[in-house]
């Protein structure tokens, strides 16, 4: 059994902070299971983790994600899709069917766009 990461979240209007407890979690283990996509927030640890099912979207692609060593904490700063105050951060609908295909969703166009960018690299290379 896993035990859940604890974190406190602020916001504005266009941007989410997330502050998670990470205390005891080697610094590699952050580096290598932290994951942001559209609608969420994941850390994997060998004994502690954290799936956040965001309510609405983000550009992953912009997250800033800083260890702060001293204080223990991982801070993670998204910026919203769409500007405006979202009053909670996780999506409202539980239903494990529902969250799971919506993660499912946004690792897939997460994967088509990094495959994206990886093809348009590669011709760029090759026109040079």
């Amino acid at each position: 059994m896993v035990a859940t990461l604890k974190y406190e979240w602020t916001e504005t209007k266009d941007h989410i902070i997330i502050e998670v407890n990470v205390r005891g979690i080697p610094k590699k283990e952050l580096e290598q299971g932290t994951q942001i996509t559209k609608h969420e927030v994941k850390i994997n640890a060998k004994t502690k983790g954290l799936i956040i099912d965001l309510k609405e979207k983000v550009e992953y692609e912009k997250a800033g994600v800083e260890l702060d060593g001293e204080k223990q904490k991982l801070k993670i700063t998204l910026k919203k899709e769409k500007s405006g105050m979202w009053e909670t951060i996780e999506v409202e609908k539980k239903d494990k069917t529902y969250r799971r295909e919506r993660r499912a969703a946004a690792a897939e166009e997460k994967y088509k766009e990094e495959k994206k960018k990886r093809d348009e690299l590669k011709k760029k290379k090759k026109e040079e």
